[in-house]
Formats: structure tokens, sequence, C-alpha cells
């Protein structure tokens, strides 16, 4: 796949006090450049979707898997329940909110359906736990108080 360096290209998009600003996916890297060509480029953007989906997918994936990974060890962990249920929740609609920001547009609408079938269940298994952890407390604190 070839490539060209264009510096002159004339973008139809929004131009504000001399600054173009270009609708796409921003193509992050570790060192926020890249040499291509003995040139280093310091932001890419891409507009075409198609092309930017497999970046897109990549990056939400990794990062939904990472979110997966996490919240199993949450579920695992009963040493303090309360609050690891509320982060789990937090972490999911965290994540939630990130989707809509930077990826939607990017993703199909299987894969976007996918994640959230999949952190809906995660979601209402944290918050059943949550009720039942706080109704155990509950009975608890009554047994203590009617000795």
């Amino acid at each position: 796949m070839s490539f060209v360096i264009n510096k002159k290209q004339i973008l139809k998009n929004k131009e504000i006090s001399g600054v173009i600003l270009i609708n796409g996916y921003h193509l992050p890297s570790r060192n926020h450049n890249f040499i291509i060509e003995d040139e280093i480029i310091t932001n890419i953007n891409i507009t075409n979707k198609k092309l930017a989906h497999k970046f897109v997918f990549r990056a939400a994936n990794k990062k939904y898997n990472k979110l997966l990974n996490y919240l199993t060890e949450l579920f695992i962990n009963d040493d303090d329940g309360d609050s690891s249920m509320s982060e789990v929740l937090n972490q999911i609609e965290k994540f939630r909110e990130e989707v809509k920001r930077k990826y939607r547009k990017y993703l199909k609408q299987k894969e976007l359906e996918e994640m959230a079938t999949k952190l809906k269940f995660l979601q209402n298994e944290a918050k059943t736990k949550k009720l039942e952890l706080y109704y155990q407390i509950k009975e608890e604190k009554s047994n203590y108080h009617s000795r």
C-alpha cells in the first residue's frame, strides 16, 4: 500500500483562525509522532470510515477486554463487596461514555450491540450483588440490635 504526504492539500472542513479542523479518527501513538519518509508527522487523522474501523476496533476491543478482566477480578474478590460492586458499575459507565465519545461512529452496530449485551449482563449482576449485600448488612444490624 503506497501513500503520499501532501502538505498543500485543500480540505472541505472548517477553518478557524488558520487551523483546519479535520473530522476523523485521530491515530494515537506512544511518542506522539510518526516518521514517514524521513518526515516527522505529529498528527494523523483517518477520515475514511472503513480504514478507521480497523484501528478503532482494535483499540476499543483492547480496552474492552482489559475492562472485562478487571471486572472479573472485582467479582471474584469478595473482600469489600459493596465498594467493589460500585467500582464495577462506575467502570462500565465510564467505558460506555468513552465508546460514545470516541468510537461509536467508526464501529459497526453488531459490534456495539455485542459489547453492550455483555456489559449489561455484568451491570445487572453487580446491581443484584450490591442489593444482596445491602440487605445482608441490614439484616445483620437488625439481628445485632435485637440481642
